[in-house]
């Protein structure tokens, strides 16, 4: 018997600064790990060349000759029907040229929507493409692709001797939308100046999105179960009990 998992993975990101193309950088990735067993032995072997499918075979089939027996889950018949989930197919139909245009669209919007704007220091396109495939000679074929795209938009405000940046994402088909994602970075800039300091007290407060998610973030060790185990988290042996309010 044997199994086969197979992964391919497309990056394609571009950068854009003063409307010229900064950087555009495309890595292409394949990998097939191949397990079978013969004799009652497990053989592995892995390989990111495919010009020879039959000595990957013909090597995984080697090493089983030299392994130990044990027990292996490959032993029964799969009848089950397996359903892929569907997948946002909006990086796939987004090419590098329109990637280009989003992030320059981006950057022109931002320039144009207040004069108080005057760079952009960030200005990023990214997307992903992920396909996993798995088989194997009892009848379990299956594959998935996952795609995923965002951009990355940081624009500068100057007033006098004050500068203030803001940044924002967008993600999926957000992604098509440039003068939104712009729109959102210049607010944010914007809406930092003439920001001072309160005297101490207690206060009604509204928390931004970013800002909550750092102070999320600073409790985010004690929910780690290798810490709880460890004694480094205050919710060590609280399992099954409430440890926050009910809107949490």
């Amino acid at each position: 018997s044997a199994e086969l998992f197979m992964r391919d993975c497309e990056d394609t990101t571009v950068q854009v600064r003063d409307q010229k193309v900064e950087s555009h950088t495309y890595s292409h990735t394949v990998g097939a790990a191949l397990r079978v067993k013969f004799e009652g032995r497990d053989g592995y072997f892995y390989t990111e060349s495919f010009l020879d499918p039959k000595q990957a075979a013909q090597k995984a089939l080697d090493n089983a000759r030299f392994a130990s027996c044990e027990e292996h889950p490959m032993n029964t018949e799969c009848p089950c029907a397996y359903n892929m989930p569907e997948c946002d197919d909006t990086a796939e139909r987004v090419s590098t040229g329109d990637m280009i245009d989003i992030a320059l669209d981006t950057e022109k919007y931002a320039l144009d929507a207040d004069e108080s704007i005057k760079r952009v220091q960030y200005n990023m396109v990214t997307k992903s493409q992920q396909t996993t495939v798995i088989a194997n000679t009892f009848g379990l074929e299956g594959a998935y692709t996952n795609s995923v795209i965002a951009s990355f938009f940081s624009p500068v405000a100057e007033k006098g001797e004050e500068k203030k940046s803001g940044f924002t994402f967008s993600a999926g088909a957000d992604v098509r939308s440039p003068k939104n994602t712009a729109m959102r970075g210049v607010q944010l800039a914007l809406s930092k100046f003439g920001a001072s300091s309160v005297p101490t007290g207690s206060y009604k407060i509204i928390i931004q999105g970013k800002a909550m998610a750092d102070l999320l973030a600073t409790f985010s060790p004690q929910f780690c179960a290798d810490n709880a185990q460890k004694g480094l988290s205050p919710l060590q042996n609280k399992e099954g009990q409430t440890v926050a309010a009910k809107c949490v």
